[in-house]
């Protein structure tokens, strides 16, 4: 099993997501979706907006 270099995790929580167009572009769209907690929401789209 590899382990993942904590400068992977370390990049992920540094990222700007506030200033990041294309990022806050994409949230908008998924904010009319009221069937998730909102903070899970963020999370989940972070997740998969940094490893595309």
């Amino acid at each position: 099993m590899s382990t993942i270099p904590v400068e992977k995790f370390e990049a992920f929580e540094n990222y700007n997501f506030d200033n990041d167009e294309q990022f806050q572009t994409g949230l908008k769209s998924l904010a009319y979706n009221e069937q998730e907690n909102n903070a899970e929401l963020l999370q989940r789209a972070k997740l998969f907006y940094y490893t595309k």
